[in-house]
């Protein structure tokens, strides 16, 4: 993973030796990253491959990590149910990504207590809503 320019990082080889990095700077060419980097011991197979795989972040975003069968639309806005002076309310949130069983979400306050239904929910008209 590279997080920021400067910042020492660790890689591993598939003969499994491991490096020391420090990513210096990232280019975008079309459609591919390019990361240059300072490495202090350099081993000739490293060397001539040059090619390596990586995880690169080009944006981080703070967000909470809610299930995404908590997610509902009302009204064409999604949002959470979430637990307000006892009673289940509805809060629009905005989805900054989505990692499978859950959603990376903007809007929550600290503290807020996210509900999640059961799957016959659905079926019972919306009766938290109301």
């Amino acid at each position: 993973s590279f997080h920021s320019q400067g910042q020492r990082q660790r890689i591993k080889t598939e003969d499994g030796l491991t490096y020391s990095i420090v990513p210096r700077q990232v280019i975008q060419a079309q459609d591919k990253f390019w990361a240059l980097w300072d490495v202090t011991s350099l081993s000739d197979t490293l060397g001539k491959e040059r090619v390596f795989s990586a995880e690169l972040i080009t944006q981080e975003q703070e967000a909470v990590l809610v299930p995404a069968k908590a997610l509902h639309t009302r009204d064409g806005v999604q949002g959470v149910i979430v637990l307000f002076r006892g009673k289940p309310v509805f809060n629009p949130v905005e989805v900054v990504c989505n990692q499978g069983n859950e959603v990376g979400v903007k809007g929550l306050a600290h503290g807020q207590r996210v509900l999640t239904l059961p799957w016959w929910a659905s079926l019972a008209k919306r009766w938290w809503l109301k």
